[in-house]
């Protein structure tokens, strides 16, 4: 048996000419979900949008989770993944196409926003992984946001991922980690996402030591950004169950690399006014 909980739901079912059509408006989760199809069962063609509307995403992704057959218990899938880590209010507008319906996930084509909203986002193997590197010890909790989503494209099993956000306040202000990002991720479990995450003053005072000592810089206070920010910028890729992470830290040497040469040019200056 599988337990849900769905709301009002009004459906419109219509098979004319080969072609079948559905409207399905649904209230639930103190929220709405609509959902269009289009398909023609002679050539295959089909279209469908489906978009949520202040939908609480928690309860969305336990029953999407129970109303379809798990095949493969052992498999981690994306929607796993999200179970009990993210809770917010989803918006989402969606639009796909395919010209067959053999091995959908692969040849269906689409694109569309997700938005979410006064929330949080449960870091589990990055929150670990980033708190044992450069001791970011509340990477290891919920991650409260704002607002947070990404724009996406998809095509032969791969979505592309646009405009990557993970935001505390305006423009990520008031929060202990501001992130922006792209990347992909595929069907068939693979994934390559960069993410360009600044850490506040105060936060990125108090783990100076720590990266001092990872990255091997003598002094830190010159990595910051000139709002007072500091870069901190990493790619996650490979398999999504056995994912790697690679540091490379272009921006914040790109930043001492600048304010040593204003340091330096401001020193020079200084000498020559007291001559």
């Amino acid at each position: 048996f599988k337990t849900v909980q769905l709301g009002k739901t009004i459906s419109n079912i219509r098979f004319v000419d080969n072609k079948l059509y559905l409207e399905t408006s649904i209230d639930a989760y103190s929220g709405s979900i609509t959902a269009n199809l289009t398909a023609d069962v002679i050539s295959e063609n089909y279209s469908a949008s489906f978009n949520v509307y202040d939908v609480m995403v928690n309860k969305l992704i336990d029953d999407s989770i129970a109303l379809f057959p798990d095949k493969n218990p052992e498999k981690k899938t994306i929607l796993k993944d999200l179970q009990n880590n993210v809770y917010g209010r989803l918006n989402m507008r969606t639009n796909f196409s395919g010209k067959t319906f053999d091995n959908i996930p692969v040849t269906i084509t689409g694109k569309g926003t997700v938005a979410l909203t006064d929330g949080t986002i449960n870091m589990t193997d990055t929150g670990v992984e980033l708190s044992k590197k450069f001791g970011m010890k509340f990477m290891e909790k919920a991650l409260p946001f704002t607002d947070s989503g990404f724009d996406f494209r998809m095509l032969k099993g791969r979505v592309d991922l646009e405009n990557i956000r993970v935001f505390n306040g305006p423009d990520g202000k008031d929060g202990d980690i501001r992130i922006r990002g792209k990347g992909y991720v595929t069907v068939d479990n693979m994934m390559d996402i960069s993410l360009e995450n600044e850490l506040s003053p105060k936060t990125g005072k108090d783990i100076e030591k720590a990266f001092a000592e990872i990255l091997g810089i003598t002094d830190i206070s010159y990595a910051y950004n000139p709002d007072g920010w500091m870069p901190l910028d990493i790619r996650i890729y490979g398999e999504v169950k056995s994912k790697k992470f690679d540091y490379s830290q272009k921006r914040m040497t790109e930043n001492i690399a600048r304010n040593l040469a204003k340091k330096a040019g401001e020193f020079i200056e200084g000498l020559f006014k007291k001559r």
